[in-house]
């Protein structure tokens, strides 16, 4: 949704700055190129906003009803109001099959909304999930309940992935363990 709405606002923004050069009568070349670029990268951000928003889309219609375990949050490198994205890694258990499936999904800037090792329940379509809540692991029927086991601690070396957690006044974090104080 992000690229959406930023892409339109690039957009509208190559647009207003082009319609003042229509009133010049010899617009440099590299003005025209620079013009171009910016509605070529706007074009983009809206194309992959609006594929991201369809994805899901077809997840909530078309998806079935699963069950997953929080292996990791990640920030994704994005910000909103100079607060980071995070996205969280889920292993969820396939819903026809019961096999095991890595799966990651953007959960906005709320790192502890859905802590490393929580269980959650989702919907599953085609390889991406929307998550719907979080459960408790008693809540999760037999088969699910069973291969969904809580970690310790995640090896996070290879995935990029860590067991993250922030101090309510986010003066110490956890990661892996280890506890860090802000100086």
């Amino acid at each position: 949704m992000l690229e959406l709405v930023f892409g339109i606002i690039w957009i509208v923004f190559a647009g207003i700055i082009s319609s003042t050069f229509l009133f010049i009568e010899n617009v440099p070349f590299f003005v025209i190129i620079m013009m171009i670029i910016f509605a070529i990268i706007g074009l983009y951000l809206i194309v992959v906003g609006a594929k991201k928003i369809i994805k899901n889309s077809k997840t909530n219609k078309y998806g079935l009803e699963c069950f997953g375990i929080v292996r990791g949050i990640k920030p994704t490198g994005a910000y909103v109001n100079k607060q980071p994205l995070y996205k969280a890694k889920v292993e969820i258990v396939k819903p026809n099959t019961l096999q095991l499936e890595l799966c990651s999904e953007d959960i906005g800037t709320n790192f502890n909304k859905y802590p490393v090792n929580s269980f959650i329940k989702c919907k599953y379509y085609k390889g991406d999930i929307n998550i719907i809540c979080m459960v408790e692991q008693d809540d999760i029927p037999g088969d699910p309940k069973k291969l969904l086991i809580p970690y310790n601690s995640f090896n996070s070396s290879s995935s990029g992935y860590c067991d993250l957690t922030f101090s309510e006044d986010r003066q110490t974090v956890t990661i892996d363990g280890e506890t860090y104080i802000k100086k």
